[in-house]
């Protein structure tokens, strides 16, 4: 993956409030949660104690409760409560910290900062200026055994389609293609394989 960089992960709707959430992404095994407050939250989906996953214990208040020893951790990975210490210990307990990844929400979809916390920007990748209310938009999760840059490749290669697709979307024996066409726009480009074959 490329570091220091935000990835689209999850759809807003996804984490529902004092719901876990358990996924993996970037090869990351990750734990989302919302607070009482309906904040977001992500952290490793391991807990530092006895290594049980985050995602099946439960959301309580601002934190994230480990579902074997009760130990729980805030939105930053902080540990603040150990069950079996009592409410009155006053133990440095910061070792049982877990790992915590910066998650941000725009346009209902999470996205998740990969890479060096010092390094996050504010910026999201997403083209707003491209976006207005007459717009209409679904989607579909879509999981492929394979490797992430293989089907970025796939989606750009538009020339396999009369070759492997010949049946449904590179039907028409159209083994020349004139492109595939990019068109350089503010904020990114567009890319088409509809243009006039030779």
């Amino acid at each position: 993956m490329i570091s220091n960089q935000w990835y689209a992960i999850l759809p807003s709707k996804a984490v529902k409030k004092n719901q876990i959430v358990g996924v993996k992404r970037l090869n990351l095994e990750l734990a989302l949660f919302r607070t009482d407050k309906g904040e977001l939250g992500c952290v490793v989906d391991q807990c530092t104690h006895r290594g049980a996953a985050l995602s099946r214990g439960k959301v309580k208040g601002d934190c994230i409760q480990c579902p074997f020893h009760g130990l729980q951790f805030d939105q930053t990975g902080r540990c603040t409560f150990i069950p079996a210490n009592g409410k009155a210990s006053v133990q440095d307990i910061s070792r049982y910290n877990v790992k915590h990844y910066p998650v941000r929400e725009s346009n209902d979809i999470i996205y998740f900062w990969y890479g060096d916390p010092e390094k996050i920007t504010d910026g999201l990748s997403f083209f707003n200026e491209d976006i207005n209310a007459s717009y209409v938009y679904s989607e579909i999760e879509d999981h492929w055994n394979s490797h992430y840059s293989r089907c970025i490749e796939n989606q750009l290669d538009v020339v396999h389609l009369p070759f492997v697709h010949y049946n449904t979307i590179g039907r028409g024996n159209k083994t020349l293609v004139n492109g595939p066409k990019i068109e350089f726009v503010p904020g990114g480009l567009v890319t088409s394989a509809d243009d006039i074959p030779y």
